[in-house]
Formats: C-alpha cells, sequence, structure tokens
C-alpha cells in the first residue's frame, strides 16, 4: 500500500518541481536585468567577478526567502550544495545591512518575485 501511495505522488512531485524551475528561472531573469549581468553566467561552474557573484546569491536568497524554498530544494534546482545557498543569504543579508541602494534594489525585486508568486510571500 505504502508503494501505491508513494506512485500516486509522483506526478504531483514532478509539477512541484516544474513549477519551482519556472519561478526560479524569473527570478533569474529578473535579477540579470536588475544587475545587468547575462544570465549564462549563473550557472558557470568557474569563479565569477564580484557582480557576477552578488547576482548570483540575490537569485539563490530569492529563492530561499521570497519564493519560500528550502535550503535542499535551491540546491537542488541550482546544482548547488544547501550551505553554499546558506553563505549566499548570510551574504545578502550582510550587504543589505551594509548598503541601503542595494537593500532597495533587492525589495524590488522580493515584490516582483512574490508578485509573480503569489501567496507564497504573505
Amino acid at each position: 500500500m505504502d508503494g501505491f501511495a508513494a506512485s500516486n505522488h509522483q506526478p504531483q512531485l514532478r509539477r512541484r518541481a516544474e513549477h519551482q524551475a519556472v519561478h526560479l528561472e524569473g527570478v533569474s531573469r529578473a535579477v540579470a536585468r536588475t544587475f545587468s549581468v547575462d544570465p549564462a553566467l549563473f550557472r558557470a561552474g568557474r569563479r565569477a567577478s564580484r557582480s557576477v557573484t552578488r547576482a548570483r546569491q540575490t537569485i539563490l536568497y530569492l529563492a530561499h526567502v521570497a519564493l519560500g524554498l528550502s535550503l535542499a530544494e535551491v540546491a537542488r534546482l541550482t546544482g548547488r550544495d544547501a550551505r553554499t545557498i546558506a553563505t549566499a543569504c548570510r551574504a545578502i543579508e550582510d550587504a543589505r545591512a551594509a548598503d541601503e541602494a542595494f537593500d532597495a534594489a533587492l525589495t524590488v525585486l522580493e515584490k516582483r518575485t512574490c508578485g509573480s508568486k503569489g501567496s507564497a510571500c504573505s
């Protein structure tokens, strides 16, 4: 019976994962526009410039905070380790506290992200 119940949830889990990936792609595009960064650089495995790194960290942060994804879900969707996601979130929180202009830009991105997701940001 447990096998039957698990198999009934597979299509639902697949749809949820696809839905998350679509929202994450939208976040990536919005961040790329805001930071004037080529979105292809977000997936590069090599070290990046400071601006690309900040943009990449912002995507990870918004996926976790604004979209409400767990660290594990963000890690799975981005191919990164959950510790990397946690480190990125801390870096963005620190940057928000230190830079009012960055905080304001992130607030706008959060509102856009929440608007695309719906009730996750309440």
